[in-house]
């Protein structure tokens, strides 16, 4: 059973809105305990976590499924290969950011390496996110020789070569049959890192826009701060790959989905207007809140009933979790199933929320920071689920440098040189 206790109103945020994401909060964090080391039922749930692993792990480590490759570098500096996906917040994309090859043999390091979350047992269905520093330790001289390539090029994009860290941590999202975000909305700021200023998310495998795993900026909306509409992105390609030819008994049954899932999107989406969802960012971010899950509490008494209670800053979590929610919905349609055409992003409904679709090789950079210093209260983010063989990111946090950190005037000035406005570099169209 499961008590909801609410202190605090938002005007904005429905009743709907809260109880579904009161409804996502408890799913993601109630899981139901690992039996006991020693018992017959741990060996059995362990050998059953280890097989669904090496599972989700074989086509990795045996090279990358069979697929076209999408990615290719062209020999250009990346800062000449930018895409303006977002003005506000500011959402960069980089294609060809990796060749086909560096993002294989990354996969191939964290499908070795890396090690299944801690804490699964058969009856938790909740999402499964493997995480690894590769700050360095590489097992190869070569391995080493690719993350060095790869540090490199970051810093050539942020224009920081030498200034402050730079910290690389490799991602597998297991497949997951249902929808929704893999983790709750946050800033980069969360979890106590105050110095980082901005991240670059690498996509090292495609994943069709059907099977979800978009990147979702519920408070980006497709007008731009003068209020002139952008160019939609949608399909706007990555690489050359080619599409997939479906039959026509498939097209249409895709169709029939795709018009049920948009359908339900709109809907949920049109209580959640652009300003709506970015005074939303903004109360949160006012309140130190880094991420939605800050925004409830949990309690599980005696009896086995769990209290769940919107906390400061709850009203407001739900209302961008509705329109991240909206959002990837959305993105599921953006494409037919079955292309692998290299579809880079699209807008939720009625133009709320921006969804930046993986594609091997394609990265995106984003700034935590505003201009001015401090938290940009816009650059709330988050993964949404995938399908399919699941998805693999490199995510580079950048950290402004020891000598600007506690002065104002110096980080304003470090973020003013280094962050990339519309005016900056890049072929913006």
């Amino acid at each position: 059973a499961v008590r909801a206790v609410f202190r605090h109103r938002y005007p904005m945020a429905t009743q709907d809105m809260v109880m579904s994401f009161l409804d996502q909060q408890v799913r993601s964090k109630l899981q139901v305990r690992p039996p006991e080391d020693g018992t017959a039922e741990a060996e059995a749930a362990e050998a059953e976590w280890a097989a669904r692993w090496k599972t989700w792990m074989h086509p990795w480590r045996c090279g990358a499924p069979a697929a076209s490759p999408t990615a290719s570098c062209d020999g250009r500096p990346v800062r000449e290969r930018l895409l303006l996906l977002s003005e506000s917040p500011l959402v960069w994309a980089i294609p060809g950011f990796c060749s086909h090859e560096e993002c294989a043999r990354l996969i191939q390091l964290g499908a070795r390496g890396l090690q299944p979350p801690p804490g699964w047992s058969p009856e938790w269905r909740g999402r499964q996110v493997a995480k690894t520093t590769v700050a360095g330790g590489a097992s190869k001289e070569e391995e080493e020789r690719l993350l060095a390539t790869l540090r490199e090029r970051v810093h050539s994009l942020l224009g920081s070569p030498g200034e402050g860290s730079l910290g690389l941590q490799l991602s597998f999202n297991a497949p997951e049959e249902e929808a929704g975000l893999t983790i709750g909305l946050h800033t980069d700021l969360n979890n106590g890192a105050e110095s980082r200023w901005a991240t670059v998310l690498l996509y090292l495998n495609t994943v069709p826009p059907h099977e979800g795993g978009a990147t979702v900026f519920p408070a980006a909306s497709a007008v731009t701060a003068a209020g002139t509409a952008l160019e939609p992105p949608l399909k706007r390609p990555c690489s050359g790959a080619a599409e997939q030819s479906e039959t026509a008994e498939g097209a249409a049954a895709e169709q029939s989905e795709a018009a049920e899932q948009s359908a339900a999107a709109e809907q949920s989406a049109a209580v959640v207007d652009a300003s709506a969802a970015r005074a939303a960012a903004e109360e949160l971010s006012a309140l130190g809140v880094t991420s939605t899950s800050d925004a409830v509490s949990f309690a599980v008494e005696e009896d086995g009933e769990v209290s769940v209670e919107c906390l400061e800053g709850g009203g407001a979590a739900a209302v961008l979790t509705a329109a991240a929610q909206a959002a990837a919905a959305s993105a599921l349609t953006a494409a037919p199933r079955g292309s692998r055409q290299g579809v880079l992003s699209s807008h939720g409904p009625s133009g709320v929320g921006l969804c930046v679709h993986p594609s091997e090789g394609c990265a995106i950079l984003f700034y935590s920071q505003s201009g001015g210093g401090g938290v940009d209260p816009l650059s709330w983010h988050g993964g949404a689920a995938a399908a399919g063989l699941g998805k693999w990111t490199v995510q580079c946090f950048a950290t402004l440098p020891e000598s600007v950190r506690g002065d104002e005037a110096r980080t304003r000035a470090f973020l003013s040189a280094h962050r990339i406005g519309r005016d900056g570099y890049g072929d913006v169209t």
